[in-house]
């Protein structure tokens, strides 16, 4: 019986790649397979694999003619595995002694679909680029003790700014993955952009283990440390057409997925932006299934005139506004708000929604929406009630912010200061920041 199935892309990695085997191999749960990817290394790595698989019978080895990066290597071999379980290691990395032990029995006993854990980071002696380890340990954030759904768990991580992509911090069962068509796209980096969320959201039990039984090597010339180029664009670009198609398919209209969503078209528009002068990104798309895609992608940009109908040129227009917005301080401009911890939000429009997403990821607590007539207004947004003003429940050290056009800003703060309620400020028309009006709030 193979328990666990260990996938590991190999490419120019012959430095490092004894460690990672070994650290494997020494597993104290023996009842392993290694699934070793040569994605046409240029360096001896085939060689290295083929001598292991020689000396140890659980390792197996497939040797690819032409290099598809680690999303096509890892795909080769999930069909191939015969584990319950599938764990998935970087060539450069090394799994911790009795990490894949600890992983199966939780699993087994917790019935789970996957498993997020941590790492430790684990710097190169002649590494000097900048320190990207920052996000490599372990989550300091507050998590259910036990199996939830993924949604669930997703939402803890995104609440608390500690949802990390990397697939080597995950373990899945092979089942799962395979029942619900889980495969990596094929792109040259920033694959796990999209496979790691479509996981957590397809999971019905999964759950976070604070322990650290991974160490990521930090070194010059890995995907991680390499300026940013073409490819990322390209990476980034074909994981939010993915995530796009997938919340849609899914039908799932949470805040922190869509809010996912958007930080993944805005790293697009950044690196756009960087690097549209410097590469013909065009041609990373010319033949493939996005070849369209972008090209409405580069439309939306212009903003040209016959997009301004339809819906993608509206979904355009609400994530540009994201942007713009989010290249200012947030802590900046919500620094006019009086401490209290907790706001009321006065409209249910598109700018009240906006305001939602930003307080929210700065910790503020959104206690309700208020509008001037309930008519035509859901009952609720985000699990928050909707009330009409003249209905609401006077609250103290609470503070309003006005998220509505312009024009309605000044009969919107009379309301409020005839009901004795003085803290409160507004958003501006186009959210383009910063708050500005009561010198009170």
């Amino acid at each position: 019986m193979v328990k666990v199935s260990v996938i590991i892309p190999v490419y120019g990695v012959e430095q490092y790649l004894p460690d990672c085997l070994d650290s494997v191999l020494g597993q104290s749960l023996r009842e392993i397979e290694v699934i070793a990817v040569d994605d046409a290394s240029p360096d001896r790595c085939g060689e290295i694999l083929d001598a292991c698989a020689a000396r140890d019978s659980r390792v197996r080895v497939i040797h690819l003619a032409v290099n598809g990066r680690q999303g096509h290597a890892r795909n080769a071999a999930l069909p191939q595995a015969r584990g319950r379980y599938v764990y998935f290691l970087d060539a450069d990395d090394r799994v911790r002694p009795g990490a894949l032990e600890a992983l199966w029995k939780t699993a087994e006993r917790e019935n789970l679909d996957g498993i997020f854990f941590d790492s430790e980071a684990l710097y190169e002696a002649d590494y000097q680029g900048p320190d990207i380890g920052r996000d490599n340990g372990l989550r300091k954030g507050t998590y259910p003790d036990g199996p939830v759904d993924g949604l669930t768990l997703y939402r803890a991580f995104w609440a608390q700014k500690e949802w990390y992509v990397y697939v080597q911090r995950q373990f899945w069962r092979r089942d799962f993955l395979w029942d619900k068509g889980l495969l990596f796209p094929e792109i040259p980096v920033h694959e796990d952009e999209d496979f790691s969320f479509r996981a957590i959201l397809s999971a019905e039990r999964v759950r976070y283990l604070p322990m650290k039984l991974f160490d990521r090597r930090i070194r010059s010339g890995s995907v991680m440390t390499t300026p940013a180029a073409a490819r990322n664009f390209y990476g980034y670009f074909v994981s939010y057409c993915r995530i796009r198609a997938f919340l849609r398919e899914q039908d799932i209209c949470d805040p922190a997925c869509y809010e996912n969503q958007m930080q993944v078209f805005e790293w697009c528009f950044w690196l756009y932006n960087k690097l549209r002068d410097r590469d013909a990104l065009e041609g990373w798309f010319a033949g493939t299934e996005y070849e369209e895609a972008f090209r409405q992608y580069e439309a939306l940009r212009r903003r040209e005139e016959e997009d301004r109908d339809s819906d993608r040129y509206e979904l355009y227009a609400s994530l540009r506004r994201f942007y713009i917005f989010r290249q200012e301080s947030d802590r900046e401009v919500f620094a006019g708000l009086p401490p209290f911890g907790h706001v009321r939000i006065y409209g249910a429009g598109k700018i009240a929604r906006s305001v939602f997403w930003r307080l929210s990821r700065l910790g503020w607590r959104v206690i309700d929406f208020l509008v001037s007539d309930a008519a035509g207004n859901p009952p609720e947004l985000y699990g928050r009630p909707v009330h009409a003003f003249a209905e609401a429940e006077t609250l103290p050290d609470t503070c309003v912010v006005i998220a509505m056009a312009r024009e309605r800003h000044g009969d919107v703060a009379r309301l409020l200061e005839e009901r004795g309620w003085t803290y409160y400020t507004y958003a501006a028309n186009r959210m383009e920041g910063p708050f500005g009006g009561n010198d009170r709030a």
